[in-house]
């Protein structure tokens, strides 16, 4: 490959990780503002998990007896 060939290749690796590292910052960014409803929209997805089938148990007992 010739020198502006390989100045080519070197600008494009350049641009390529310039532009990874803009959309990671532009991540960061995105997460940090919203982390907060993040981490609560998982607590209240775990909460649904863990408490759906607790709550049906107890019904189901509740059920069971009163019939």
């Amino acid at each position: 490959m010739s020198e502006s060939q390989l100045e080519a290749v070197g600008v494009e690796r350049v641009a390529g990780a310039l532009t990874v590292l803009s959309e990671l910052v532009v991540v960061g960014v995105v997460l940090w503002v919203f982390a907060d409803d993040v981490v609560m929209l998982g607590a209240g997805a775990l909460w649904v998990l863990v408490s759906a089938p607790v709550l049906y148990v107890a019904l189901a007992r509740a059920f069971r007896e009163s019939v």
